[in-house]
């Protein structure tokens, strides 16, 4: 069950003004056959960007920058470590992160496992389809790791989780 189509309008920062997502999926589940049957891409924007010390392991991946328009990002603590999460449907806000590629369907669901063991386990978010923009312009379908039940008492500053006050 998909929600439709909506419009959003831009963060400040974003290099687009205005964007649209879409849920594709509801639970996050794979098809039967074990692979993805949407997008190639991974939206990734906390602890797993391929700019945080410790991931360099992630840069020879085909990546970019990208925005997530109508989104906003949020910081929490699980079991004594800062967490990212992005909440979906917050007109006027933006999440900046990478957007990561892969050239196959195993491709992807590689990505998806892998980050789904690193960061993003299943008791803690959601995934669904949205709709990025690239510092090119591009508008994407990828997969993104969602809360939408996040405290929404930290908000990162400008959706940039390097810009998060540590705690």
């Amino acid at each position: 069950m998909g929600l439709p189509v909506k419009e959003q309008s831009s963060a400040a920062e974003a290099p687009v003004s205005q964007s649209q997502y879409s849920h594709s999926t509801s639970n996050g589940n794979l098809p039967a056959s074990g692979f993805p049957s949407g997008p190639s891409h991974v939206f990734v924007y906390g602890n797993s960007r391929p700019d945080i010390p410790g991931n360099e392991h992630l840069r020879p991946v085909d990546r970019n920058r990208a925005w997530l328009l109508g989104g906003r990002l949020y910081s929490f603590q699980r079991q004594g470590i800062q967490r990212a999460a992005v909440r979906l449907e917050e007109p006027g806000h933006a999440v900046f992160g990478y957007v990561m590629s892969a050239n196959s369907p195993s491709g992807v669901e590689r990505l998806l496992d892998d980050f789904e063991r690193q960061e993003f386990s299943r008791d803690l978010y959601e995934r669904d389809v949205v709709e990025i923009t690239t510092e090119r312009g591009e508008r994407l379908q990828s997969y993104v790791y969602h809360r939408p039940d996040v405290d929404q008492s930290n908000p990162v500053p400008r959706g940039d989780w390097l810009q998060r006050p540590l705690q």
